[in-house]
């Protein structure tokens, strides 16, 4: 079958699907969907990747999934290759599974069992550690076998937690417990350091096991880029991958994320604080073991010898690597300190060498001594308690040993990366960051065997140079094709207002225009309405709350950071409904995600245009490499995506209208400025004149 012709089967697909949603009158069908979706299809019948600008209103997730699907079908594999869709975070995982993917099941497209939810490991609880925690946590004279984070479980919620997942009345996914969350799940979670998988005595009822049993069959599998990243990323390591599948076909939503998702993941750090408290637990292991010759006796079947647990060979060279970092200068406002280029002080470098070779024989033993504990079966229970408590250290002490050598072999290692040094009062740390999502993402998705074809979707994707700037930060391919569809929203019908100010936030007018703000900020204000302000600071927002609380009322004014997002959504949709005006106030945080449809946001308020001062390692990283050229190539193109989100926030529906008022006069009277507004959505622009 020719390109050309499994296009046009897919796309005649596309339109039959859309025909069936129509016959649901709650459907509205939009041109830009159907052209979305025919992109989709012919971006997985080539493989040829898809960047798309879909913006709000668009309907982007009903439009990617049938282009998924109809790409599918004309292909025919067998077995079918799912589709993965990818979300920033799993709150917007579950509403995608929740709200849209039901549309298609009701519209015939797809069946219910088509569809399946992916977590990571530690979303669920292990029903054996679980299990012994609570036996150790209600037995007299057990509490040397625990941990603190062990120890920090509350005994009665453990029990209930154990009697729900083991009667079925509860999933074991800790995100859908109701009662309460524990202050401390790792102990009890499901961990790749503790997993047997099969060999588990409780494998056929395990909480996580059951959830990824349902992904094997899934047509559709709904997860969030940091599973997929993870899933990448043990791939190219040849581990156990996190999805069972052993191809896919993968939907990015909130795409705009994925070049900081994927720093996040090729990023290590270690304390070096902690692994000196956990290096001493080599020696209890070594008293364990002395004091349990059957123990001892059935571990050296398996190769695991006291010696081995010798921390002699570490403590010298981890003190003399301590000395070093600690006579290195730190910055006093951050305490730390970024080496230029990731260049490394070359004895620094070298005894970092020197710890990684002594780390080694320590890392081995204590993976072997897992892999043994997991094999090990039928012990008197004397023995069983002491394999329990080696077990805790040997995992404490391998994950230690594990953070601790990927983090300096990545220092260690040639390319380009971010490291500094963190060290304040009696902490200790070391860290080291790709400097790009196109150092991480390259070798994990872009030349990655599990994915067949990849779709990359977003309300905000160009910036003032286009989709060039996100093509490189995420490293796309060069054959990679790009799509903007038009706005859906009737923009004509609302105003955006750049506000006639005589100062700008600028540092040397900053005193001067938060003078003016405070006058004319609050007369633009109408106490009746639903008003969003949005503060390009903490600190600003923080001078300026207490005077917007004194002229309109303590319970009228809701603060980002006062209360959870939620729980403030909550409450200033209480006061609008009750009638009553609201203002919701936060930073430019606030702005992404935060959907207020109707009368719950009729004017937003921008203080100031969203550019960001270089304040992390890697932002600084990259001011210093680019000098001057950092304002247009980085400063600039951020601060344009962040303003399309921000004024993003007074249309969620069709029918809205509102205003959008800018107190940031360098919008109107700078180039860069106009160029900016000149990119925002078509609102009726209004530029006011400033005051004589």
């Amino acid at each position: 079958m020719t390109t050309m012709t499994s296009s046009k089967r897919a796309h005649a697909w596309v339109d039959a699907a859309y025909a069936a949603l129509s016959r649901d009158r709650t459907f509205l069908l939009r041109d830009q969907q159907v052209d979305l979706s025919k992109a989709v299809a012919d971006a997985f019948l080539t493989a040829v990747p898809l960047a798309a600008e879909a913006p709000t209103g668009t309907g982007k997730t009903i439009a990617y999934l049938i282009g998924a699907l109809a790409a599918s079908d004309v292909l025919g594999e067998n077995p079918v290759q799912p589709l993965v869709v990818s979300t920033a975070t799993k709150a917007l995982q579950s509403q995608l599974f929740e709200k849209d993917l039901p549309a298609l099941v009701r519209a015939g497209l797809v069946m219910a069992n088509d569809v399946a939810l992916a977590k990571g490991k530690g979303n669920y609880l292990c029903l054996t550690q679980a299990e012994e925690i609570r036996d150790l946590l209600n037995a007299d004279g057990q509490e040397t076998f625990i941990d603190d984070a062990a120890a920090a479980v509350d005994p009665d919620q453990l029990d209930f937690m154990v009697d729900q997942a083991n009667a079925r009345r509860w999933d074991g996914d800790f995100d859908t417990w109701t009662h309460g969350r524990p202050k401390n799940v790792r102990s009890i979670a499901v961990s790749s350091d503790t997993c047997t998988g099969k060999k588990c005595s409780r494998y056929k009822d395990c909480t996580y096991f059951r959830a990824r049993g349902r992904l094997g069959g899934a047509r559709i599998i709904v997860a969030n880029h940091d599973l997929v990243l993870r899933d990448l990323l043990l791939a190219v390591d040849g581990e156990t991958s996190a999805l069972p599948v052993a191809n896919y076909y993968i939907i990015f939503d909130e795409g705009h994320h994925l070049p900081e998702k994927a720093i996040a993941v090729g990023a290590r750090e270690a304390d070096l604080a902690s692994f000196l408290r956990v290096l001493p637990k080599l020696s209890g292991i070594q008293a364990i073991l002395k004091g349990s010759p059957e123990l001892t006796k059935q571990l050296g079947a398996y190769n695991v010898h006291i010696d081995d647990f010798d921390r002699k060979p570490i403590g010298g060279p981890l003190d003399e690597l301590t000395t070093l970092l600690n006579d290195i200068e730190v910055d006093p406002d951050t305490a730390q300190r970024r080496f230029m280029k990731g260049e490394l002080p070359p004895n620094v470098e070298l005894q970092m060498k020197v710890l990684l070779a002594a780390m080694m024989p320590a890392m081995l033993v204590t993976a072997g001594t897992l892999a043994a504990l997991r094999e090990l079966t039928g012990l008197p229970k004397p023995v069983e308690d002491k394999a329990t408590d080696l077990g805790r250290r040997a995992l404490d002490v391998h994950r230690a040993f594990k953070e601790l050598s990927e983090c300096i072999s990545m220092m260690v290692a040639p390319g380009r990366r971010v490291k500094w040094l963190f060290r304040k009062d009696k902490a200790l740390s070391l860290h080291c960051s790709p400097l790009e999502g196109a150092d991480v993402l390259g070798p994990l998705l872009w030349q990655s065997a599990r994915t067949k074809g990849v779709a990359i979707v977003s309300a905000t994707l160009r910036d003032i140079g286009g989709f060039s700037r996100f093509k490189s930060r995420a490293g796309m391919p060069d054959k990679s094709k790009t799509m903007v569809l038009p706005y859906t929203f009737p923009y004509r019908n609302s105003t955006l207002t750049v506000a006639g100010m005589n100062a700008t936030p600028k540092m040397a007018e900053r005193k001067m225009f938060m003078g003016e703000l405070a006058l004319k900020l609050p007369t633009a204000i109408d106490r009746k309405e639903a008003t969003l302000i949005l503060f390009p600071s903490w600190a600003m927002l923080k001078e300026f709350v207490p005077k917007l609380r004194y002229q309109f009322g303590e319970d009228a004014v809701l603060v980002q950071g006062d209360n959870v997002v939620p729980v403030l959504r909550k409450m200033h949709t209480d006061r609008v409904e009750a009638g009553k005006g609201s203002i919701l106030v936060g930073t430019a945080t606030l702005a992404e995600g935060l959907d207020l449809p109707g009368k719950l946001c009729e004017h937003v308020i921008i203080v100031s245009l969203p550019f960001a001062v270089p304040t992390n390692p890697v932002e600084q990283e990259l001011s210093d490499l680019l000098g001057k050229e950092y304002f247009s190539k980085r400063s600039l193109p951020d601060a344009m995506v962040k303003l399309v989100q921000m004024v993003g926030r007074l249309l969620r529906r069709e029918t809205d209208r509102g205003r959008v008022t800018v107190f940031d006069r360098r919008l109107a009277s700078t180039s860069y400025g106009r160029q900016m507004l000149e990119q925002l959505p078509p609102f009726q622009k209004i530029i006011e004149k400033l005051a004589a």
